[in-house]
């Protein structure tokens, strides 16, 4: 089962959701991270499955080289991360301070 960890903005009057193309620019100033723009899944049966998903992101680890997948949610205005690892939620927390957003899970913590 995943559990997701989004980054997002409080909606008031005055605020709105992270845009897609706010997202973008972000991803292009960050050397860490890739706009990859879909998705990709194996099936159990060894297929390859490919998506468009505009706002995907690839951050890779500098230290460890482990990769993430951040995923830009246009209709929620939030980006989500599946599973995060710790390091993976430092870096979501960078981001976040960077687009004056918050981090918040699925069970809203």
């Amino acid at each position: 089962m995943s559990y997701g960890v989004h980054i997002k903005r409080v909606r008031t009057q005055t605020s709105q959701g992270i845009t897609l193309e706010e997202w973008i620019a972000y991803v292009r100033s960050d050397k860490e991270m890739r706009h990859i723009g879909e998705a990709v899944i194996k099936t159990s049966r060894g297929d390859t499955v490919r998506y468009d998903a505009p706002g995907m992101t690839e951050w890779i680890d500098p230290e460890t080289g482990h990769k993430a997948l951040f995923d830009h949610n246009k209709h929620g205005g939030k980006v989500s991360v599946a599973n995060p690892s710790q390091e993976t939620l430092v870096k979501m927390f960078r981001v976040a301070k960077a687009l004056g957003a918050v981090v918040q899970g699925d069970e809203g913590e």
